[in-house]
């Protein structure tokens, strides 16, 4: 022999392939198949072993060659293939001792023991001698007649004196999400003692750019993705997990970059990636080269038009904010860091968008008053907008968009119409933050506001035009009143100008006193008097949601409780307590506390996401209105998954929940 030691190096090689693509060679064999152009692909367990199989294009002189040898390959990169390097046919070499290849003419058989025989060489490669053989068509005709019939598979590869630990290992990790981005593959059929499976993808083409895909596990759907291709490249696509049309967020383990092949690294939101990407010799980690970098900027272009178009309301895309929520819970990778970073930055240049004249809604501003006060002076969120994408508003804060601020206000207070209700918010922020600044200035400026609802008196005026404090409208001074300390109250009004009232009750003197209702109202006799401000009014003819919505507003810790059912996007009641700390509540309605209740799989998905941020509410929506909460349902419960679009099922809880005292106590201390 001339070169024993070429094949021990060539067998050591196939070895560190082997260990390097550990639970991934079924993967590397559909990529195989789909750059043969199969459409379905196979796992079957036979009498000898188990085979793999694919109905696409019989192998040819040139793919046999590019199978024995290393890094050798007869497809290259940026053409309309996956693989290039010529080695993941080695990576099966740890499944079995024997491997026997049937495709058009060629029926080859790869083994070790007869390649040891024939070189006279104790350590021999696997897969780089091939042996002509016939031992299957004469004891196992039969079982692969009965498949290439049945299925219609044109190359088979058979695996004799199997590892079953191995093989095991293999099948358990198979994920669907590796046939997303495949230019064939529709079907794929998994037969074993471990698992039995039939995977189904259909295709939608929506336009040039947009792929609907579904996924089927024997006819239930169990995942949609919608599929965007670059108009620069069409192999750099961005793809979002999808629910009754609307976008949900991926779960972290499926959220990460694909080269085709999935990745490890997660894409920096909930969501997958993928392009002609560099990687690692074992195709888990993504090297930030030129390549790599292009993918990178054509998949973040396609979100940052994604989000313009939306927010300018040219496109309505539902959920769409939803997967760049709360990620923080993820590891951030170099190519995710680089994903979204170009994303805020085409954002952040875009002169259409023009982000940094846009405002968000302070929090304690009616809605309508933050609308009229950015009317032709800032860029704003109309409520149709939040009502529809309730989730942009957490977006653009973690992005960097600043909430209207009280100056700004201030300074168009006197253009804008504001309710009366708008007015006494705002008043009671200008109370808390220049009762110890009245500067001759501030105080000039502070008269020459229309800020002051006075009573029997429409619109808003300035203070020169009441000399009394309880010519103030009832409703402002008694908000203002339980916001603001007597003393800072006093201050103010008494620089201003206004007469402060002498009487100690309001019967007294038709007014009110300056009297601290704040700390009146913290500590009643009655337990239900200290959560609530006032007594719900629960209405048995409405919905869960909306009960508890009232329910929750009338709470004193509570700052405000939106209703976002409608929109769909994995929770029914997003809630911002007093303390500035945010929850969101998906509401389930019982008879009873015990009975099992279901979670779709958009629930489960935002439930993973939010973690202690998330709690479901079980609502018993009747004269008794009674509501118990659970807290982070993913951790705290036992689901059993069920193929109804994959619902998930609890049936029992009793442990797990919590009255609403400690609700608002795990949220508020």
């Amino acid at each position: 022999m001339a070169a024993p030691n070429l094949f021990e190096d060539l067998s050591k090689v196939e070895e560190y392939i082997a260990e390097t693509y550990k639970n991934r060679s079924f993967i590397e064999l559909i990529q195989n198949a789909d750059d043969a152009e199969a459409t379905s692909f196979g796992i079957h367990k036979t009498s000898f072993g188990f085979v793999v199989c694919n109905n696409g294009r019989p192998f040819n002189n040139s793919d046999l060659e590019a199978i024995c040898r290393s890094g050798s390959s007869n497809k290259q990169r940026g053409v309309n293939t996956i693989g290039f390097r010529g080695i993941g046919f080695k990576s099966v070499v740890g499944l079995a001792k024997q491997i026997i290849l049937l495709s058009g003419d060629y029926q080859i058989c790869f083994d070790k023991v007869r390649s040891k025989q024939l070189l006279h060489i104790e350590n021999t490669p696997v897969v780089r001698i091939p042996h002509i053989t016939d031992i299957l068509t004469t004891l196992y005709s039969e079982e692969i007649s009965f498949l290439k019939q049945r299925y219609g598979y044109t190359t088979i590869f058979a695996f004799k004196d199997v590892d079953i630990t191995v093989l095991n290992s293999e099948v358990s990790r198979f994920d669907y999400s590796c046939l997303l981005f495949l230019n064939h593959i529709l079907n794929v059929n998994i037969q074993t003692e471990q698992k039995n499976s039939f995977i189904r993808l259909s295709r939608k083409v929506i336009d040039k750019n947009q792929i609907k895909i579904c996924v089927t596990e024997y006819d239930n759907v169990i995942a949609e993705w919608l599929l965007l291709h670059s108009e620069l490249n069409l192999k750099d696509i961005v793809a979002f997990k999808c629910e009754n049309d609307s976008i949900i967020p991926a779960i972290g383990s499926e959220s990460v970059m694909h080269s085709f092949m999935p990745s490890i690294e997660f894409t920096g939101a909930f969501l997958k990636i993928n392009g002609d990407f560099s990687t690692d010799p074992s195709r888990k980690s993504i090297d930030l080269d030129t390549y790599s970098k292009t993918a990178i900027e054509n998949c973040a272009n396609i979100v940052a038009v994604l989000i313009k178009n939306v927010l300018l309301g040219k496109q309505d895309m539902r959920g769409l904010f939803l997967p760049f929520i709360n990620t923080l819970t993820e590891t951030k990778s170099a190519g995710g860091k680089l994903f979204i970073s170009k994303i805020e930055d085409s954002l952040h240049v875009d002169n259409e968008l023009n982000l940094n004249n846009l405002r968000l809604c302070p929090q304690w501003l009616p809605y309508e008053d933050y609308e009229s006060l950015c009317f032709r002076n800032f860029g704003y969120l109309n409520k149709i907008f939040v009502t529809n994408y309730p989730e942009s508003i957490i977006y653009l804060e973690n992005f960097g968009i600043q909430s209207l601020s009280l100056k700004e206000i201030l300074g168009l207070a006197n253009t804008a119409v504001i309710s009366k209700v708008g007015a006494s918010q705002i008043l009671s922020k200008v109370i808390s933050q220049y009762y110890f600044d009245m500067t001759t200035e501030n105080i000039d400026f502070i008269k020459s506001l229309k800020l002051f609802p006075v009573q029997f008196k429409s619109g808003l005026h300035k203070v020169t035009e009441f000399s009394k404090l309880t010519e103030l409208d009832d409703k402002c001074l008694d908000f203002i009143s339980n916001t603001n300390e007597k003393s800072d109250l006093a201050s103010f009004f008494k620089k201003l100008d206004i007469e402060l009232p002498q009487e100690s009750t309001r019967e007294a003197t038709g007014g009110y006193t300056l009297e601290n209702k704040k700390s009146a109202i913290s500590s009643p006799p009655l337990n239900e008097q200290t959560l609530f401000i006032k007594a719900p009014q629960i209405q048995c003819w409405r919905s869960a949601e909306e009960n508890l919505v009232e329910y929750l507003k009338c709470i004193q810790e509570v700052e405000q409780a939106i209703d976002v059912a409608s929109a769909n996007i994995g929770y029914d009641i997003e809630v911002l307590f007093t303390n500035g700390k945010r929850v969101f509540v998906e509401v389930k309605s019982v008879s009873f506390f015990g009975e099992s209740f279901k979670i779709t799989n958009n629930e489960y998905s935002t439930a993973h996401n939010y973690q202690d941020q998330y709690y479901l509410a079980l609502v018993v929506n009747n004269a008794d209105f009674q509501v118990m909460f659970i807290q982070n349902p993913i951790s705290n419960l036992t689901l059993d998954k069920q193929c109804e679009r994959w619902s998930w099922i609890c049936n029992s809880m009793v442990n797990n929940i919590i009255s609403t005292e400690n609700f608002i106590t795990n949220n508020t201390l």
